[in-house]
């Protein structure tokens, strides 16, 4: 008898105890969307672009039909039927023909006992949930932008499902019977406060107020460190609360954890992401957790062509960095901004972006962000007609790339100031900056930065009528990708043939 799928941590299943083989990495992942839109139908279009999220090869179609003829006959062996229709597949089984299902519903159990006032029940149903996590969704799976998303999304909800369980138990007196998890939970999301606030909580209550302080210290030197900004108000709060041996008002704020529930518009964000609209929505409280998911669904939706969605959720990240006085953080976001606005055909606008990342950066004495903003600035001024403009910025990138230490900052600037040279006509100096820039990308493990760098010398020689180097440029990345099993390869064979 078949066990249900597994999701959380590898993806697997077992008949008879015994694993069955699931196939190559992107068979994996057709299985991982299918299961994620169980009972609902999924196009093929929406397969292919999961699968081979930065283009799909010629080959995509015959390939994605292989894979659900595998998928069907490794569904069918957990009482599960893939159903076509209307150019659509449809994964059709209970609920719980997966663990996240099991975990879903188990939460929600919990969810109903606590409305309804059954203290333990609650708990009771969250802990199995929480017993069935085995670790992140998808684990072992190559991510699209749907899959992507709903990582964060799950693994959020993990994140408030354990807080909220554990701030119930340190309110029902088993404060002790928590505290390991805290600290595990607290040591895996360092600057997530609600986590601390219940740790910090569940510390004083449970007669330790010299470890609850303690526990406080280590959350704010935490956020200095990484943010350079101090814990919110509730954490305040709560330590002046601890200070003042004032058990109610500890209690009160640990209450405030435990009855988080109702709708919350960025959870829903996540669920229509997810493919999955009518899901329930769930509370973020940590604004820092709020504004790396916000960045996380932009660039969901910048790879699914929804430029639009993306700005929304970039504006909401600048919203939040702006309230957690992060400078650095608003200078990047910028820049993801203009990668959007490129991708939409503004390079005006990309420009703009660029700029403000660059006064950001300098305002936080930032001077990495600094040689990035430069960079950026200077692509988006190729883009709209200034080459001039842009190989001034392209050099001053350069130096301080140089000054940092930072190949990689300075090996992108070299590209980005070869195509400057190349648009002014200054063709030797191009060919020398494509070279530099080749050369420092091939001392790095990345072997998207590598072949990016053979892609676009290899497009200069062409320009400059060197077809055959150009030819050996393009050979030489097109090797790269295909070796490191990286999907990017369709422009390059556009190239080639």
């Amino acid at each position: 008898m078949a066990e249900p799928f597994r999701v959380l941590g590898r993806i697997e299943l077992r008949v008879a105890g015994a694993p069955v083989a699931l196939g190559p990495p992107k068979q994996r992942t057709t299985l991982a969307l299918l299961l994620l839109r169980l009972n609902r139908p999924t196009t093929v279009p929406a397969l292919v672009d999961e699968v081979w999220p930065e283009g799909p090869p010629r080959s995509a179609v015959a390939n994605m039909t292989s894979y659900l003829s595998q998928v069907r006959r490794i569904a069918s062996l957990a009482g599960a039927g893939l159903e076509r229709g209307g150019g659509q597949y449809t994964l059709r089984a209970s609920p719980f023909v997966w663990d996240l299902g099991r975990f879903a519903d188990l939460a929600a159990g919990g969810d109903a006992a606590f409305a309804a006032g059954d203290r333990p029940g609650a708990l009771d149903g969250w802990g199995s949930a929480l017993d069935l996590w085995c670790g992140e969704p998808f684990a072992a799976v190559p991510l699209g932008p749907q899959l992507t998303a709903a990582r964060l999304e799950w693994t959020e909800r993990h994140h408030t499902l354990l807080e909220r369980h554990a701030a119930t138990a340190v309110l029902a007196g088993r404060a002790r019977g928590v505290l390991a998890d805290l600290r595990r939970h607290t040591a895996s999301v360092p600057l997530r406060e609600t986590g601390w606030l219940v740790l910090v909580a569940a510390l004083y209550l449970d007669a330790r107020p010299a470890e609850a302080i303690g526990a406080y210290e280590q959350m704010r030197a935490a956020l200095r460190d990484e943010l350079g900004v101090d814990p919110g108000t509730p954490l305040r709060d709560l330590q002046t609360a601890v200070l003042r041996a004032d058990r109610p008002a500890v209690r009160a704020a640990v209450e405030q954890i435990a009855g988080v529930s109702g709708p919350e518009p960025l959870a829903r964000g996540l669920a229509v992401v997810a493919g999955r609209p009518g899901a329930d929505p769930w509370r973020f409280a940590d604004p820092a957790a709020q504004v790396r998911i916000h960045r996380g669904l932009a660039a969901a939706y910048s790879e699914l062509g929804e430029y639009q969605e993306a700005a929304q959720h970039l504006r909401s990240a600048l919203d939040g960095l702006d309230r957690l006085g992060d400078r650095s953080g608003q200078g990047e976001v910028h820049l993801e901004f203009a990668l959007v606005r490129e991708r939409r055909g503004d390079p005006q606008q990309a420009l703009r972006h660029a700029e403000q990342a660059l006064a950001l950066f300098q305002r936080a004495e930032d001077r990495r962000g600094q040689a990035r903003a430069l960079n950026s600035i200077g692509w988006s001024e190729v883009q709209v007609g200034r080459p001039a403009e842009a190989r001034t910025h392209c050099l001053r990138a350069v130096s301080l790339g140089r000054r940092l230490a930072d190949p990689v900052a300075e090996a992108a600037a070299l590209d980005s100031l070869a195509l400057a040279c190349s648009h002014l006509g200054e063709h030797r100096a191009a060919t020398r900056h494509y070279a530099e820039a080749v050369a420092l990308f091939r001392t790095l493990d990345s072997v998207p930065h590598r072949a990016h760098g053979l892609r676009n010398a290899g497009d200069h020689l062409h320009r400059t009528g060197r077809h055959s180097a150009a030819r050996t440029a393009w050979a030489e990345a097109l090797e790269l990708l295909e070796a490191a099993g990286h999907p990017a390869t369709t422009s390059l064979h556009a190239r080639l043939s």
